[in-house]
């Protein structure tokens, strides 16, 4: 519980963003959110005592705060930006925390934007996926000022366990394009590994196993590939389609800056290059490009055909 609970607006009641609010409401604040694409996870939230307003501009009417946590600079510009966003309706000297994953410059933008209707600005990415952000225990990368991240922390604490201050605005987000690319370059990693063993006839199970005891053990493997690549299931923890725009968000920010994306090139045209049929999956689906090519069926079955079948050239 903090000290005295905090007027907040909160917007993006998502995958990530309704468990985040909650943990707001749970620590004590006032928390009013307004439905951006469901109205279920407003109702949820109604009924452990945050209040629910009709637009952005009214539930930050009277906020000293307000957060946003949203799939695209889209979202993020019509939530805030547009003719009924937050900046209409929030009182002068409100301090918005975008927590959302976008571009560096678009942060910067909507920083600018923002300060001259006198409010303030932090973008503040986060790292952990929907386990963490239930418990509160996300790593925050933030930028802005340190008079503004000092005023954000008794949010912050509600949500993250560790929050670093990365440099001015933007700075959050390069840093989230960092992780993201190597997310994705390690989840590519452990799928071609596993892949690899299943055309040699080797379980992908045992082969996890063998990794996990061994040096090529990584966070990917550890948590992710257990519940989707072995289950052959693919719900979204991290839906493909928003890898593929921190991706982009990291190309171009190495074609701004003029730093080598080699690795990142690579791993952002075969993500590019997994077909999505139906609802968004995880982004770890992308061994399905490996199964199709190795013949077809999970890693489990192609695993078992070359284990009887050793010979058996794929395709």
């Amino acid at each position: 519980m903090t000290e005295r609970g905090r007027r907040v607006a909160f917007i993006g009641l998502g995958t990530m963003g309704f468990p985040m609010a909650s943990c707001l409401v749970r620590a004590g604040h006032l928390v009013t959110v307004s439905p951006h694409r469901s109205t279920e996870a407003s109702k949820a939230l109604e009924r452990e005592g945050a209040r629910v307003a009709g637009s952005p501009a009214a539930a930050a009417r009277d906020a000293e705060f307000v957060v946003t946590m949203l799939p695209t600079v889209g979202h993020v510009h019509e939530v805030l930006l547009g003719d009924e966003g937050a900046a209409v309706g929030a009182p002068p000297g409100a301090l918005f925390v975008d927590m959302s994953t976008i571009s560096p410059s678009a942060a910067r933008s909507i920083s600018q934007d923002l300060e001259t209707r006198g409010l303030g600005f932090i973008d503040a990415p986060v790292s952990g996926g929907p386990a963490k952000a239930g418990t509160g225990a996300l790593t925050v990368m933030a930028g802005g000022s340190e008079t503004h991240l000092d005023r954000a922390q008794p949010l912050l604490a509600a949500m993250a366990q560790r929050v670093f201050h990365v440099g001015a605005v933007g700075a959050g987000q390069t840093a989230k394009a960092c992780n993201n690319l190597l997310v994705a370059a390690c989840m590519l990693a452990n799928v071609e590994a596993l892949a690899l063993g299943a055309s040699a006839g080797i379980d992908p199970a045992d082969l996890h196993e063998i990794i996990r005891a061994s040096s090529g053990t990584n966070w990917q493997l550890e948590n992710i590939v257990p519940q989707t690549v072995l289950r052959n299931d693919f719900t979204p923890l991290f839906a493909l389609p928003l890898l593929r725009k921190d991706l982009a968000i990291a190309a171009g920010i190495a074609q701004d800056s003029g730093a080598g994306f080699h690795v990142g090139r690579l791993v952002r045209d075969l993500y590019e290059s997994a077909t999505e049929e139906g609802p968004a999956r995880d982004f770890s689906s992308v061994v399905h490009i490996y199964e199709e090519a190795l013949g077809g069926g999970d890693l489990a079955t192609v695993a078992s055909r070359n284990r009887e079948s050793p010979d058996r050239s794929a395709g």
